[in-house]
């Protein structure tokens, strides 16, 4: 079961463990449109009006849980998207004060954070490009094993 709360400082408190990225997101994603006022974005999506310090909190669980599928296929891609999305977030916040409302929580919400929480949610299943890789190497001695070792039932 999955708890999510503040302490008395506003530091974001996560209980339990998510079955996934995604479903962290929504709970994440719920627990602020409980609290804070209610957007509505591209294609009739909600969105919590969030301030500086908690789309940043948000942030860091995103990017805890894309390090927890580094090596998956796609990786590289996504944790790129994924820094220039930290990169804007910096300069949208330069300047405000952790109250503030986050000038951006429309792309934030419903893009950003809600690509990296499907990607990971995607792969986490999967194996890595490496595992393949071996995988693969393996296959690859086997065939060539077999194709240069006589056969023991043949007659000489």
């Amino acid at each position: 079961m999955l708890s999510i709360s503040t302490n008395p400082d506003g530091i974001l408190l996560v209980r339990g463990q998510a079955r996934d990225a995604l479903e962290l997101w929504q709970a994440l994603r719920l627990y602020y449109l409980d609290r804070r006022p209610r957007q509505v974005g591209r294609h009739g999506l909600s969105y919590p009006a969030t301030a500086v310090d908690e789309a940043g909190q948000v942030a860091q669980l995103m990017s805890s849980q894309l390090v927890r599928v580094r090596g998956a296929s796609g990786y590289e891609r996504a944790e790129a998207r994924w820094l220039r999305a930290l990169d804007r977030m910096d300069d949208h916040v330069r300047g405000r004060r952790g109250h503030e409302l986050y000038p951006d929580n429309d792309y934030f919400w419903l893009t950003d954070s809600f690509r990296v929480a499907i990607y990971a949610s995607a792969v986490r299943e999967h194996p890595t490009r490496a595992a393949l890789l071996a995988e693969l190497v393996r296959e690859q001695n086997q065939a060539i094993l077999a194709a240069i070792t006589p056969d023991a039932t043949r007659a000489p």
